[in-house]
């Protein structure tokens, strides 16, 4: 049986993964890339990072596993 905080942190990277794909489906697939504004990253590089700091937050500090960022 997974440890209660697992079940509960997996819940909301769930529901934070599905306001994430409701938001990024609102751009149009030729824009995800684009700078909207001068000082705004795009939506696209934006996710990109989170995934990057998720990905090394659960990996290597919640996991404990090796984890480099490319």
């Amino acid at each position: 049986m997974p440890h209660p905080f697992c079940r509960s942190i997996s819940s909301h990277f769930i529901t934070i993964a599905g306001r994430l794909a409701t938001c990024i489906d609102a751009v149009d697939e030729a824009r995800l890339w684009d700078d909207f504004a001068p000082n705004l990253a795009s939506p696209g590089n934006l996710v990109l990072h989170l995934v990057g700091n998720l990905s090394q937050y659960v990996l290597k500090t919640l996991g404990g596993r090796e984890y480099h960022r490319a």
